[in-house]
């Protein structure tokens, strides 16, 4: 009898331990990114390694977060937080499969920004906007909801109009959910601008094969100023570090021209507590 209790509690002991021990085994294959489900032990773990990175997503009741993972190295260092790791093989297919379509619908001129090939030019954009707009006129238009500083203010340079791409299935009626999207507000962040292109492109050019992109055009309204600060991102381009637009009512200082736009909305203006009270 004795021996038989001593047994079953080394068995609870061996089934305890495959459960709490975390697994810290790295991937067997490839060097990365993946996409991988973090199980933590307690909110406190988790709102330490939030200091670091950011979680895409968090499953309160099963305990784990989601989160993007670059390489061996970011991998390894979960492990440090004693956390265990496995890899969202759902999410790294869906992941994949949008790298890819995105990849195959691409197309960029070969007089994108010196120095950043990848990233289209104002005009670059604005001539995919209508190439998208002409090749899916039920599914895509261009609304242009003003102009920016310079076009509105004479003498200076020939400005922009504000450009949305306004994307949705117009044959399905009805009330849709909007999202409304601004990218580079700031000129020198090159990045934004065209992530929300392919994000385009990717929406139209996998309309009626891609269930996800199909699904978003048909039920959503979504509007896209590709490009928020066009004056500025004209001079960034020339390789100048320019981060504000071109409006000179404030820091007119040619050194500090412009208004910083990303801190200069009406909400909360000049409240303290990080909110800054500057127009430049």
């Amino acid at each position: 009898m004795k021996s038989n209790l001593l047994l079953l509690l080394a068995l609870m002991l061996l089934v305890t331990s495959a459960i709490s021990a975390p697994n810290q085994q790295l991937p067997a294959q490839g060097q990365g990114p993946w996409v991988v489900n973090v199980y933590y032990q307690n909110l406190s773990q988790l709102k330490t390694y939030a200091q670091y990175n950011q979680p895409w997503s968090v499953d309160t009741k099963e305990k784990y977060f989601t989160v993007g993972v670059d390489n061996i190295q970011q991998y390894e260092a979960l492990f440090g937080f004693g956390f265990e790791v496995e890899i969202n093989q759902d999410m790294m297919l869906s992941s994949n499969s949008i790298k890819d379509a995105i990849a195959k619908n691409i197309n960029i001129d070969s007089k994108s920004i010196p120095g950043y090939a990848c990233y289209r030019t104002v005009e670059e954009t604005f001539a995919t906007m209508d190439s998208l707009v002409a090749n899916n006129p039920t599914l895509a238009s261009i609304v242009t909801i003003g102009v920016s500083w310079e076009k509105a203010t004479p003498g200076g340079n020939p400005g922009y109009d504000m450009r949305v791409l306004k994307i949705t299935n117009s044959a399905i009626t009805g009330t849709k959910p909007i999202l409304f999207a601004t990218s580079s507000i700031h000129a020198r962040e090159l990045t934004p601008a065209e992530l929300t292109t392919r994000f385009a492109e990717y929406l139209l050019n996998n309309y009626g094969t891609d269930a996800d992109a199909t699904w978003l055009v048909d039920h959503r309204e979504i509007h896209l100023l590709l490009q928020g600060n066009p004056d500025g991102r004209k001079i960034a381009e020339t390789g100048a570090w320019k981060r504000k637009n071109e409006n000179n009512n404030f820091c007119a200082n040619q050194s500090t021209k412009g208004i910083d736009m990303n801190r200069n909305f009406a909400w909360m203006w000049n409240q303290g507590s990080g909110s800054s009270g500057s127009a430049c």
